[in-house]
């Protein structure tokens, strides 16, 4: 394998219980032939297994982290890793695989459906964007960004999951995350409109009233 700076390495622990050692390399052995090394930027993986059957190690080279984040994306490799019930933590630096509690499972599976969700809204999104001739497009952040609760929280991330110090952090805050002279200024846009036939500033006027009606009609008598 050619090494280049910009290349990742990702490294996977998991722990597993009695007797499950081999199914669990079996399921990584199937992901990465059925899924993984047929995404781009995908350079080679291998498997190692400690001798007390209860851990494997899998190391992952990608061409960048970018390719790595995009192949996590798709719902093929997804549906190997919701079958093993592990859920990602950090340890010493790097991130790692546990069995967990089945409910703490379920969460992080709904979570993994909401962003899904989310992406399609994003996906939306940037095709109008893309439509309105427009170099631009939106990224949803990683999971691991500017969490309160749950296993990242005691951590701190950039938006694309790259694990950063607190005083990296602080000096990006202000790119990242809405100031509080944001707020204010979103607030001031927000006022209030009473009048009928009118609407706030804030809202784009609809194509046609309900029922075909116009705009101007009353529709509820007070």
């Amino acid at each position: 394998m050619n090494v280049f700076s910009e290349t990742v390495t990702v490294i996977n622990v998991f722990t597993v219980g009695p007797g499950r050692q081999q199914e669990l390399i079996d399921l990584l052995i199937r992901a990465t032939e059925e899924w993984v090394r047929h995404a781009p930027g995908f350079l080679g993986a291998r498997l190692h297994r400690s001798v007390d059957g209860t851990k494997v190690a899998m190391y992952a080279h990608w061409r960048s982290n970018w390719d790595y984040e995009v192949m996590r994306r798709d719902p093929g490799p997804r549906a190997y890793l919701s079958r093993v019930l592990a859920i990602a933590r950090l340890e010493a630096g790097k991130v790692v695989h546990k069995d967990i509690a089945m409910r703490n499972a379920l969460n992080e599976v709904l979570r993994t459906e909401y962003i899904k969700d989310c992406q399609r809204g994003v996906d939306r999104w940037n095709k109008t964007i893309k439509d309105e001739g427009v170099d631009f497009e939106l990224h949803l952040p990683s999971n691991r960004f500017h969490r309160h609760i749950g296993m990242w929280k005691d951590d701190t991330f950039a938006p694309d999951g790259q694990l950063i110090d607190a005083a990296t952090f602080a000096a990006r805050r202000g790119e990242w995350l809405p100031s509080d002279a944001d707020e204010v200024f979103v607030k001031s846009l927000m006022h209030p409109v009473y009048e009928p036939g009118k609407l706030a500033s804030w809202i784009a006027p609809p194509i046609k009233g309900i029922n075909g009606l116009p705009e101007t009609f009353q529709y509820v008598r007070v």
